[in-house]
């Protein structure tokens, strides 16, 4: 057996060290993913209006169960409420918005237009569920 430590013996430090430096790298890459992640919600936020006094009332209600409460004014794009989402940390191009009743899943198509070209001018109930 003292031929095999021999053998290898002068391998096992270099692993070691290999195996350091790669975990390493791969804690520097989570963080840049966190910290991506981070920026990407502040760049949301940043697209988002302040909110009015007056407006559509709108309900966010997330996949967790989680309720968000907020109003946008009846001018405001749909658009616009993804970023929201997105701001709290459901980025639009995995997330979608849907409205239970009517049955109706907001489309791509649909970004553009106002909350008042869809009608969502009261108080709403807008589901965040995830994309297919």
């Amino acid at each position: 057996s003292s031929g095999i430590n021999a053998e290898y013996g002068g391998r096992i430090a270099p692993l070691d060290r290999e195996r350091d430096e790669l975990k390493k790298r791969e804690e520097k890459e989570q963080q840049l993913r966190s910290q991506t992640e981070e920026a990407k919600l502040s760049s949301f936020a940043d697209l988002v209006p302040d909110e009015p006094a007056t407006g559509a009332d709108i309900t966010f209600k997330l996949p967790s169960g989680e309720r968000i409460n907020r109003k946008f004014p009846p001018s405001t794009q749909l658009k616009i409420l993804s970023y929201f989402i997105g701001s709290k940390g459901f980025p639009p191009s995995g997330h979608k918005l849907v409205q239970n009743f009517p049955k109706r899943q907001f489309e791509e198509d649909e970004l553009e237009l106002t909350l008042e070209d869809l009608g969502l001018t009261r108080r709403e109930i807008l589901y965040v569920e995830e994309k297919d």
